[in-house]
């Protein structure tokens, strides 16, 4: 059976503290933002359910103070996915839309010991990791103090350049679901939005446009008018 890379990015051996106690809160931050990116690169392969194992080890690992197989590491993931509503209360409320953390951990660590599973089975796995990811997400911010902006934010940002060509902008609009993707002009950020980009596209056709000639042609609002707008 083939571990996940082991992942300890706040100290480099276990002190019986740390295996005893709860995550620190800039573990917890750290972790979740492991799933998260996990989640998104699930989100991209509909079979790719073993990012969010990956995940799960490094996460049952760190609380369990040693390595084993996903299933070794049950019952203190159990006790995290407790701290949400998404694995606990709501699934026995509405079992028919949210699975229980029960449920869904059997499902995919099924599926991580058998490397054979493709198709329907692993996509299956992999929409079950996906709710698993999120309820963990979720217990780890609700344990979190995330009062401050940087806890909560969005590191890997990305943005568009002025000479960027409008066809390579859309298909990384559509590859990460973005609805807006912010640019720089002339020291203004300004935000470009994808049903802008579909309409000229549709009409025009002309993908190899620039996103500065593109800009000149449509009107974009600069960032903080349109921000207030969708705030207000």
């Amino acid at each position: 059976m083939r571990y996940a890379p082991f992942i300890q990015p706040i100290a480099t051996t276990f002190s019986s503290s740390a295996v005893n106690n709860d995550l620190l809160a800039n573990e917890r931050i750290y972790y979740r933002d492991l799933l998260r990116s996990a989640r998104y690169a699930a989100l991209r392969d509909a079979e790719g359910f073993h990012e969010i194992c990956f995940a799960l080890e490094a996460l049952g690992a760190r609380l369990c103070g040693e390595r084993k197989a996903l299933g070794g590491y049950e019952a203190r993931l159990k006790e995290l996915a407790s701290k949400s509503p998404l694995l606990t209360e709501l699934p026995q409320a509405a079992p028919s839309l949210f699975g229980s953390f029960s449920a869904l951990f059997d499902l995919v660590r099924s599926a991580r010991n058998d490397a054979m599973h493709t198709g329907a089975y692993a996509r299956h796995a992999t929409q079950a990791a996906i709710e698993l990811s999120i309820g963990f997400e979720d217990a780890m911010s609700n344990i979190t103090n995330t009062s401050k902006v940087h806890d909560v934010m969005v590191r890997a940002i990305f943005s568009a350049n002025d000479f960027d060509l409008l066809g390579g902008v859309r298909q990384k609009m559509l590859a990460e679901s973005f609805s807006f993707v912010p640019v720089r002009i002339d020291g203004e950020w300004k935000l470009i939005e994808d049903i802008e980009v579909a309409r000229y596209l549709r009409q025009k056709g002309k993908s190899e446009v620039g996103v500065s000639e593109f800009l000149c042609m449509r009107r974009v609002e600069s960032y903080p008018r349109r921000a207030r707008k969708l705030l207000a």
